[in-house]
Order: C-alpha cells, then sequence, then structure tokens
C-alpha cells in the first residue's frame, strides 16, 4: 500500500506548463504554427547574437538551430526560453502568440 506524500505535486496534464511551480495558462500545448519565425524576432529585439541567445537560453547552438527549423522544444527548454523572454519587453507575448496571457506574473 502506498502513502500519500503531502508534498507531492498533483499529476500535470501534458498540456499544462508550471513555472515556479505556477500554472500557466497555456491551453493546447501547442507552439504557435510561426514559432520559428516568432523566436528570430525575440532574438533580435534582445539585441544578441544567436550564440549568446543559445547561451542566455542554457541550450547548445546546435540545438537551438533546430528550433529556428521548427523542432519542438522539451518542457526544461521551454521553460528557459520563457525566463529569457520574460526579460525581454513584450518578449512572453511575441514567442507565445498574442492571445496568450501570463496570470500572476511577478515584478
Amino acid at each position: 500500500m502506498r502513502t500519500t506524500n503531502h508534498r507531492e505535486q498533483p499529476a500535470v496534464a501534458a498540456h499544462q506548463l508550471r513555472i515556479r511551480g505556477r500554472l500557466v495558462p497555456y491551453e493546447t500545448g501547442e507552439l504557435p504554427e510561426d514559432f520559428p519565425q516568432r523566436l528570430c524576432r525575440l532574438r533580435e529585439r534582445s539585441g544578441l547574437t544567436w550564440t549568446d541567445f543559445a547561451e542566455a537560453v542554457g541550450a547548445d547552438p546546435k540545438q537551438v538551430l533546430r528550433w529556428r527549423h521548427g523542432a519542438h522544444l522539451c518542457g526544461g527548454a521551454l521553460h528557459s526560453l520563457l525566463r529569457v523572454a520574460g526579460r525581454i519587453p513584450g518578449g512572453v507575448m511575441l514567442i507565445m502568440g498574442d492571445d496568450f496571457e501570463l496570470t500572476g506574473r511577478e515584478g
């Protein structure tokens, strides 16, 4: 018989994203169709080179190149990208889409 650990987090559906323990309203789990173009605009807005952008996200530059060509991000990479995007004015909205809202945002 399994005992319940009260510190365990409830299972999160695959389409839900948590950042710092908060559920982010990300309904479909799908990135916008034009995500590669959005990624390029985010990098331009950041003023970083692609190599520096990859370093800021904590990803290998080759992986970032794959994202630019349409590869999907895994949970940890998406989390890191959103953290970087959150430091760029309008970055989260740019990368996630116009209808995306990050509620409970810390200042």
